[in-house]
C-alpha cells in the first residue's frame, strides 16, 4: 500500500511537469516570471491603451454625430437649422403632449399600467 502511495505521487508528478513544459495560452501570452520571459506589463499596458483609443474613437464619433443632428433639421436633410425659425413653443408643447399619450397607449398595450401620465382632458 506504501509502494502504491510513492507510486501514485510519483505518477502525478511526472504529470504536473508534463502539463508545465506543454505549450500554454496564458504563459505564452504573459511569459514566465521563472524563464524570464515576463511580458504582464507589456500586455496590459498594450490592452489599456487600445482601450483608451478605442474610448477615443467612440467620443469623437459621438461628438460627430452630436453635431450632426444639431446642425440638420428631421424631414429636410443638410438643411440648416439657422434658416428656419424655431417652432412655437405651444406646437413644442402640443408634440410633447401627443409623444407622451402615444407612449401611454403603447405601454399599456405591452401591459405596463401608467400612472401620472395624461389623461383624455389634459391632452386637448
Amino acid at each position: 500500500q506504501k509502494v502504491r502511495a510513492q507510486q501514485s505521487v510519483v505518477e502525478h508528478c511526472r504529470e504536473s511537469v508534463a502539463f508545465l513544459r506543454g505549450p500554454r495560452q496564458l504563459r505564452d501570452r504573459f511569459g514566465s516570471v521563472q524563464n524570464g520571459t515576463d511580458r504582464t506589463y507589456d500586455v496590459v499596458l498594450q490592452a489599456n491603451m487600445d482601450l483608451r483609443d478605442a474610448g477615443k474613437e467612440l467620443i469623437a464619433d459621438l461628438c460627430r454625430a452630436t453635431w450632426e443632428a444639431r446642425r440638420t433639421r428631421p424631414g429636410s436633410p443638410r438643411e440648416s437649422l439657422g434658416s428656419s425659425p424655431p417652432p412655437s413653443p405651444r406646437l413644442v408643447r402640443r408634440h410633447a403632449k401627443e409623444a407622451i399619450k402615444a407612449s401611454g397607449l403603447l405601454l399599456r398595450k405591452c401591459g405596463v399600467e401608467v400612472h401620472g401620465g395624461l389623461s383624455d382632458s389634459e391632452s386637448d
